[in-house]
């Protein structure tokens, strides 16, 4: 046993474990509920750290390596839920071996008080980084260390936990340089978690399909003897090969706007009729030519929202947020248009900036609709769906 761990022993029973805080010591600074936690926690080690200090002061030389006055040392410790202490391990040593294991033997068979639902890292514990000081800092320098584990590991717990709005934060955050792969991995745990709503259960388990995820084959054959979106359930189960293709599968259909020059789709964005002009932006946005850029451009005025989308690419990045928040979750339409072809980025943008506005079936159809138009998405199932 090393000498710090003797000299708490000694101070605990001279002291009885009781001192009072130092008038001093900085206060722990926040209103929130993680802060709350972290005062509760201090509260459990200051006395017996300030009598350490007051001791190993009093009847230790002036000298003596424990009492030299820059002394610090930085304690990594981690709590289970109920505030046991997991593991207590010193991450900067104050270069004294007595003066740091002094600070471990804090944490000796010690439970801290339960850590805030905000205080918790995505492997279930509440890490904590803790310094122990020879100052006036003494011991108020803790806070909490997020541990956040890889975005398709923690996605599926934190959904689990309904912790719906950090896990749209991360995947936000991951969309700025993988926004396919962070709105795939969005919706493979979304539409996963959906399948134990009995509303959301077949939506999802379509979407699901299209990624080869077998989880939703059971509420698929039951819909498809029901007779329920038979297009899109057996598109489903042939991709899962849970039934043979058809003999001729459907082709596409073919979009007469596609073989319109430019000049006469310009002219069709100004038809009476709504889904007319959807059909000539949507044709539009994919051509690069001088009239088509231009047409484009002019849509982020249109007083329809779909429209106002499609032209929201010609937009710096700052731009087409604001469009975005305008527009709202009446851009679905276009979403489910811009998705399947070159606007798909455009779509992607939209979806994760506008994604908690949107109803609950609605963001299950649209994470749907990204999947089926992914790259993993089979062009046959594609084409029957």
């Amino acid at each position: 046993m090393v000498r710090g761990a003797l000299l708490l022993g000694a101070v605990l029973l001279a002291s009885g474990g009781s001192a009072r805080a130092a008038d001093d010591e900085p206060a722990i600074p926040g209103s929130d509920s993680r802060a709350a936690f972290l005062r509760a926690a201090h509260s459990r080690v200051h006395a017996t750290w300030g009598s350490f200090l007051r001791n190993s002061r009093d009847r230790l030389p002036a000298t003596d390596p424990v009492n030299r006055g820059d002394r610090s040392v930085t304690v990594a410790v981690t709590l289970i839920p109920d505030g046991t202490v997991m593991q207590a391990i010193v991450e900067k040593s104050s270069g004294s071996q007595q003066f740091d294991a002094a600070a471990l033997d804090l944490f000796q068979d010690t439970i801290l008080p339960q850590p805030s639902e905000e205080a918790f890292s995505d492997d279930g514990r509440a890490h904590l980084r803790w310094v122990f000081a020879r100052d006036t800092r003494q011991c108020s320098g803790v806070t909490v260390v997020t541990r956040e584990s890889p975005l398709d590991e923690a996605l599926p717990r934190l959904l689990e936990y309904g912790k719906d709005r950090e896990a749209l934060r991360r995947v936000r955050l991951a969309a700025v340089t993988a926004q396919d792969t962070a709105l795939g991995m969005l919706a493979r745990a979304w539409l996963g978690r959906a399948l134990e709503l009995t509303v959301q259960s077949l939506p999802a388990a379509i979407g699901l399909a299209s990624v080869d995820d077998t989880r939703g084959v059971g509420i698929l054959r039951e819909a498809l003897a029901r007779g329920e979106r038979v297009p899109e359930v057996t598109a489903a189960l042939v991709r899962l090969k849970m039934i043979p293709p058809p003999a001729q599968p459907p082709a596409a259909p073919e979009r007469p706007a596609e073989r319109m020059a430019t000049e006469v789709l310009v002219r069709q964005l100004r038809a009476a009729d709504l889904t007319t002009r959807v059909e000539a932006a949507a044709v539009l946005s994919g051509r690069s030519d001088g009239a088509a850029r231009q047409a484009m451009a002019a849509l982020v005025r249109s007083p329809d929202p779909e429209l106002r989308l499609f032209g929201a690419g010609t937009l710096d990045r700052r731009a087409r947020a604001t469009l975005f928040a305008d527009v709202g979750p009446a851009g679905r339409a276009a979403y489910r248009t811009l998705v399947r072809g070159p606007g798909r980025t455009l779509a992607g943008e939209w979806l994760v900036s506008q994604f908690d506005t949107l109803t609950p079936s609605a963001q299950v159809a649209a994470l749907s609709d990204w999947l089926w138009n992914s790259r993993e998405a089979s062009p046959i199932t594609l084409s029957v769906r």
